[in-house]
């Protein structure tokens, strides 16, 4: 009984110490981070930024190669100069990313090999790049002075990519009010100079809901956007301004419902600029064009940037190529298992798959695997061993017994009754 229960013991040990090496295999990557060039591509441009860094390179803004996160296949990407990875460019006065429009919901392509600032695109990092903030940059072309730029930021708990939120029409909202600064000002970044939003309503999110203005009494949708009015912090009966990226309210031509009905359109900023009689003056249409870039806004630094070897998953967490453990991926154990070279012209290279014995096994946990297993077995024959020889040893004892019962019975003298019957 005491050999069982061991036994079970045992089994259970070496299970969870197994169970262990599967788990701490799963902080290596499954593939490496590179500099961005097509022998060495990497999965984000966050990632080539780290790489630059942990060697003291200046990382400068450009197209570098990505590789998905499905397969070894690689694209090209615009990489901003902090990382960030270009993911949709749109115009305002364009239906063709409108809340209801296919680009938002499936794995579709619109011109992504061209990076110029006047064509709208999706790109395929929409769907592949890991990302915890998407910063929106928009250029306006209308009204003067023109080609001025502004820049938002929103942060997110840390999602798969983009097509995470926005291929579902699930209201996220969000709140980039501070103690110090309202979320109105913060869109209000995006805007020319002396404009500003409505004081009410105030509603932000992904795919947001309103009601449209003008006595239309409907409601509206954007992917992205904040929407204002003249009435109560609550009531978002009646919109008149906002920033919304993918409007659902698309039948009509953007500038007339700009500027008969004040609604919103595509990638389109509608504001009501100050004036020296009333706070609120009608709103006016701003157009231009919009880039959204999705980022990893960690910090590795005090873990040099992971040495160029791992990924910077969190603040001071790398995780860290396969050969390369360590806080910072700093201790070279065994030769890299990675495919290469990566190629944008030939069919997926199938990524090998990595023996959880040796690759993804820090030092230390081999060293003990390398007594504890051996021993553990050791142990296991022994006590199976030690467990039948005492069954054995009960089968024969109860066997003698037996046979010495049997031979008595059969040796007893016969007892005679008064009645002379025999017993």
């Amino acid at each position: 009984m005491n050999c069982t229960l061991f036994a079970i013991v045992l089994i259970c040990f070496v299970v969870s110490l197994l169970h262990t090496v599967v788990a701490n295999q799963q902080q290596f990557l499954e593939r490496p981070v590179g500099n961005g060039t097509e022998s060495s591509p990497s999965l984000t441009c966050r990632d080539i930024y780290h790489v630059k860094r942990a060697v003291n390179e200046s990382f400068e803004a450009g197209v570098y190669i990505l590789y998905t996160n499905s397969s070894p296949r690689t694209y090209r990407a615009f990489c901003r100069d902090d990382g960030g990875t270009l993911v949709l460019r749109l115009r305002s006065q364009s239906r063709i990313f409108a809340f209801n429009s296919s680009f938002w919901y499936d794995s579709s392509l619109l011109n992504h090999e061209s990076f110029d600032e006047n064509v709208e695109a999706k790109y395929p990092s929409y769907q592949n790049v890991p990302t915890n903030s998407i910063s929106i940059h928009f250029q306006i072309t209308t009204p003067s002075p023109r080609n001025r730029t502004g820049s938002l930021t929103i942060s997110l708990q840390h999602i798969p990519n983009l097509a995470h939120i926005l291929s579902t029409r699930e209201f996220i909202p969000f709140n980039l009010s501070t103690p110090t600064i309202h979320s109105r000002q913060k869109w209000a970044q995006l805007l020319p100079e002396d404009y500003a939003f409505q004081l009410g309503c105030n509603r932000e999110g992904f795919n947001v809901e309103a009601g449209l203005g003008g006595g239309l009494n409907t409601s509206i949708f954007a992917k992205i956007g904040f929407y204002a009015n003249e009435n109560s912090p609550t009531d978002c009966s009646s919109c008149n301004s906002g920033f919304v990226i993918g409007s659902s309210y698309d039948s009509l031509d953007p500038i007339t419902r700009a500027s008969h009905y004040h609604g919103q359109f595509n990638a389109g900023e509608f504001d009501c600029p100050f004036s020296a009689t009333s706070q609120v003056a009608p709103c006016k249409t701003i157009g231009g064009i919009v880039s959204i870039y999705a980022n990893e806004n960690y910090d590795c630094s005090s873990l040099n940037f992971c040495n160029g070897r791992g990924r910077c998953v969190a603040n001071n967490t790398c995780r860290c190529e396969v050969g390369y453990p360590g806080e910072a991926c700093q201790i070279s154990s065994i030769p890299s298992v990675y495919p290469t070279p990566y190629s944008t012209t030939v069919a997926p290279i199938p990524i090998p798959p990595v023996n959880p014995n040796t690759a993804n096994v820090d030092p230390e946990t081999a060293a003990a695997l390398a007594i504890v297993i051996p021993v553990g077995l050791v142990l296991l024959l022994l006590c199976c061993a030690f467990g039948l020889v005492i069954i054995i040893v009960i089968v024969v004892i109860a066997t003698r017994m037996k046979r010495k019962k049997v031979a008595a019975t059969i040796h007893l003298p016969s007892i005679v009754s008064p009645t002379n019957e025999r017993v």
